[in-house]
């Protein structure tokens, strides 16, 4: 551990804004502005629970975080898809970690910032197309990419519901397209595999072509969720009318209006 100190370069961070207060959340977002410095160790001026009077020394509790800097709860108020009642952040006892599962917490998001993701991703790929499949159909794959500062979902549910609809911040996210192209480069143009997208919230066939165009370089194809969500009101288990007339305007919106494969 001493040999290893004196090859760092460490930097020591005292949070401040405008406000005068920083936070936990604006330190972790400038932690690459710090690495491309050569910064390899960084530590904290004090952020424990504290009354302040000599800039947070004066610690109160040693296992709590003053609320001026943030909180030990989850990090927003993301609901669960599946569950708007329950958080979509779980708590990890063995690790003291929070961690994201829009869907169920039996369902780990996959973190898609850590190339190490990739790398997994595109082996267990591999493995399978090396095997004779053809292709994948991708469940929900344009929520692998998350907006960089996973912020608070503005009141939809009421203001009853503690936890709220998340979904603009983490589908069709900043990056998708570069995941989408990086898994195409890697793995699908290698093999000659057919890739099917599941892909919600996409009701705009303008948008379509980046994922699936012909010169996109990511995707085959997409299922068109405006037929997907035909009898649905977006009430969950509730149904609406819809007749043949409806349906054949959603193919043939979708089919003339793009050149893509769709299903």
């Amino acid at each position: 551990m001493v040999e290893r100190s004196n090859r760092t370069a460490s930097f020591q961070s005292h949070p401040g804004n405008t406000s005068g207060w920083g936070s936990v959340k604006g330190i972790t977002s400038r932690l690459d502005y710090l690495k491309d410095l050569g910064v390899n160790v960084l530590w904290t001026s004090s952020i424990y629970k504290s009354p302040q009077a000599d800039m947070g020394y004066d610690i109160a509790d040693y296992e709590d975080i003053d609320p001026r800097y943030g909180t030990p709860e989850p990090p927003n108020n993301w609901a669960q898809i599946l569950g708007e009642a329950n958080s979509a952040w779980n708590f990890e006892e063995a690790t003291g970690e929070y961690y994201l599962g829009p869907f169920t917490p039996e369902q780990p998001d996959l973190n898609w910032e850590n190339p190490a993701v990739h790398e997994a991703v595109w082996d267990i790929m591999h493995f399978w197309l090396n095997r004779g499949v053809s292709g994948f159909r991708m469940d929900v794959i344009n929520l692998i990419s998350k907006d960089p500062w996973y912020p608070y979902a503005p009141v939809i549910l009421g203001a009853g519901y503690l936890y709220q609809p998340g979904q603009r911040f983490f589908i069709n996210g900043p990056k998708l397209h570069d995941y989408l192209r990086d898994m195409n480069s890697e793995v699908l143009s290698k093999h000659d595999a057919i890739a099917l997208g599941e892909m919600p919230d996409v009701h705009d066939p303008a948008n379509a072509p980046r994922a699936v165009g012909a010169r996109s370089g990511e995707l085959n194809m997409i299922f068109i969720f405006d037929l997907v969500d035909i009898d649905n009101p977006n009430v969950r288990m509730a149904l609406q009318p819809w007749t043949v007339r409806d349906m054949k305007a959603i193919i043939t919106r979708w089919q003339l209006e793009t050149c893509i494969w769709s299903m």
